[in-house]
């Protein structure tokens, strides 16, 4: 199933916008045909709650790396004033086997 999901997708996200756009008009026309209204309302609240928490899964997935990011990026700055200190007292060091 995931495979099938990950080739769809594969497909879809190498249409053009406007090919991208009628693909999912094609798909809602299909979907709603044989469908009432109060069916129609149904799906489409559906299928809005999918979209909404796709939104919030890659929200929160930007918010972690950046959190992520900023967490390496101090920690890199204190490994560099650490590797300068340690080059110091190298110096120092070997200045006095000198």
């Amino acid at each position: 199933m995931e495979k099938a999901i990950k080739d769809f997708a594969g497909l879809i996200y190498n249409l053009s916008p406007f090919e991208f756009t009628l693909t999912g008009t094609i798909i809602v026309y299909l979907l709603a045909a044989p469908l009432t209204v109060d069916e129609q309302n149904s799906l489409g609240n559906l299928l809005e709650l999918i979209g909404q928490v796709l939104l919030t899964f890659n929200a929160q997935n930007v918010l972690l790396n950046d959190k992520m990011l900023k967490n390496n990026n101090m920690t890199n700055k204190d490994l560099s004033r650490r590797i300068e200190m340690l080059e110091s007292k190298l110096d120092f060091l070997l200045n006095k086997l000198k």
